[in-house]
């Protein structure tokens, strides 16, 4: 057992069953996440976040009630989510498919996710924007639920200083980039969203992703993902759409694990094909997180 105090006065106390040997990835209310290497995509509603509290209250994770927070994550749904009691957990995965995050709320969680996507979501970054110098992250994949009222990614910070021993801070710095712009010459062909609602929702399929009531930041941070660098968005199209991608499947390799990630050339046509859009390499100032190693709490 390891406990990890937080910033209102208590304690949590976190079974840990992993010998974890090697190791010594502004909080956002929409989901949007695609991890890379295939696998779950979930992405749900965003609602409006509740009131914060003065004070947290914590359920301890014991080996009584883990298998209730285990069957939280395998659910991954935001109901699930949203009805979690307050824990903060993090546990080696039981996942055998791949990687999956939902985010709603102020509130996370995934299963199959490497450290660098924990880092990213404690600091309220991407994984693609996650730096490391001098550090090497374990190649380890975790379940995680944290579903705590308040202090959500302060608490998930705190618990990888304490366990793994990983700080991080914000940084600019020259670094190559996609750039998302309007194609010159191009239509309009994006279509702007129906509807009045503050949430957006953005949904993956094998060869497909939808976008509905949402930003092109929110289309960049998933372009993001797929395209495996960051994407700066210098469209200059503001307001919410509703957006349909498609590509082509990849060729059938005889692969056992469908990857139905795009390749870069089938991505930037469907861009150009469906939506006037252009993804194209350059190099930017960017806002990156860099990682620094600690020891980690006795």
């Amino acid at each position: 057992m390891f406990a990890v105090p937080f910033p209102f006065g208590r304690v949590l106390l976190v079974e840990d069953r992993m010998a974890f040997s090697k190791a010594q990835t502004a909080a956002v209310t929409v989901a949007a996440v695609l991890l890379a290497g295939g696998g779950t995509y979930v992405i749900q509603h965003q609602k409006e976040p509740a009131p914060p509290t003065a004070t947290a209250t914590t359920a301890p994770v014991t080996s009584d009630n883990e298998s209730l927070i285990r069957d939280i994550i395998a659910q991954m749904n935001s109901r699930a989510l949203e009805n979690a009691p307050p824990f903060l957990f993090v546990g080696p995965s039981l996942s055998d498919r791949g990687p999956g995050v939902i985010s709603m709320n102020r509130k996370f969680m995934g299963k199959g996710v490497t450290l660098r996507e924990l880092l990213a979501t404690a600091y309220g970054t991407s994984r693609t924007r996650v730096r490391t110098p001098g550090v090497e992250l374990p190649p380890d994949r975790f379940d995680y639920l944290v579903s705590l009222a308040t202090g959500q990614q302060e608490a998930l910070q705190q618990l990888l200083r304490d366990r793994f021993g990983l700080t991080a801070g914000q940084a600019t710095q020259e670094e190559d980039v996609y750039v998302l712009t309007m194609r010159a010459g191009e239509p309009e062909r994006l279509k702007p969203a129906e509807g009045s609602e503050r949430g957006s929702r953005v949904m993956n399929h094998d060869n497909s992703i939808q976008l509905q009531n949402a930003s092109i930041s929110t289309l960049a941070r998933n372009l993001e993902q797929m395209a495996g660098m960051p994407v700066v968005d210098e469209t200059g199209l503001r307001g919410r759409f509703d957006i349909l991608l498609t590509w082509e499947p990849p060729p059938d390799n005889g692969a056992t694990e469908r990857n139905s990630r795009p390749s870069f050339e089938m991505l930037t046509k469907s861009l150009t094909d469906q939506l006037g859009l252009e993804l194209r390499r350059d190099r930017r100032d960017l806002d990156v997180l860099l990682v620094k190693k600690t020891k980690p709490a006795n």
